[in-house]
């Protein structure tokens, strides 16, 4: 039943970009994320949108109903989305960090207060961007420097504690980063300087380790 189902996620997702090519609005879009099984869009005009399962809330949209059709969250505008398997993370066009969805190991970095179906405020602070994969997420501040939370089970938040969940944001080291990207147990990102860095899954402890000088 739960292949049927996220089979009929993708049909949706499928006609849904057969339709938006025929109405010639493909380009009406300017960002989707992908979690297990939902997704999330960001339009043009700024509004968040989202569709598929629903069991955690990681639609956004105050149910825990799944849907297959996009559906608005709110009113608000949005600049940066991404997806985790079961949570979402969206960056306001004021700048402010936002989570919904699933709080297992710590993932919407609201310091256990737990699941939530509607977005959730986490941090007034300006952000740049996010990158969410698994149940973790990171992200670089509008300074540059980069922060972690969540699932930790293998070190990909980089912190060097050994610490298998971290649920709230905690900044990794000191230096300035240019891009991040995330995949279930393994963080790799790029340093201001160009350089590129890479930890988590079979490295050590979750130590940062340079990779390759670009």
């Amino acid at each position: 039943m739960k292949q049927n189902h996220h089979y009929r996620v993708i049909f949706s997702f499928l006609i849904l970009m057969i339709t938006l090519s025929a109405s010639g609005s493909a380009l009406a879009s300017t960002q989707i994320a992908l979690g297990q099984k939902h997704t999330l869009m960001i339009k043009s005009d700024g509004s968040l949108w989202s569709w598929g399962e629903n069991d955690y809330g990681q639609l956004g949209i105050g149910s825990e109903v799944s849907q297959h059709h996009p559906v608005q969250i709110g009113s608000e505008k949005w600049s940066a989305v991404t997806a985790g398997y079961i949570h979402s993370v969206a960056i306001n066009q004021d700048g402010t960090l936002w989570t919904w969805g699933s709080n297992i190991s710590g993932a919407l970095g609201n310091d256990g207060v737990g699941n939530s179906n509607v977005p959730m405020q986490i941090s007034s602070d300006q952000w740049h961007s996010i990158a969410s994969k698994g149940a973790y997420t990171m992200a670089i501040k509008r300074d540059r420097t980069l922060w972690g939370w969540g699932d930790n089970f293998a070190g990909q938040l980089g912190d060097g504690t050994g610490l298998w969940v971290r649920s709230e944001p905690v900044q990794i080291g000191t230096d300035h980063w240019s891009e991040v990207a995330a995949s279930i147990s393994q963080t790799v990102a790029i340093r201001s300087d160009g350089t590129l860095w890479e930890w988590g899954g079979i490295l050590d402890q979750g130590l940062l380790y340079q990779y390759r000088c670009w």
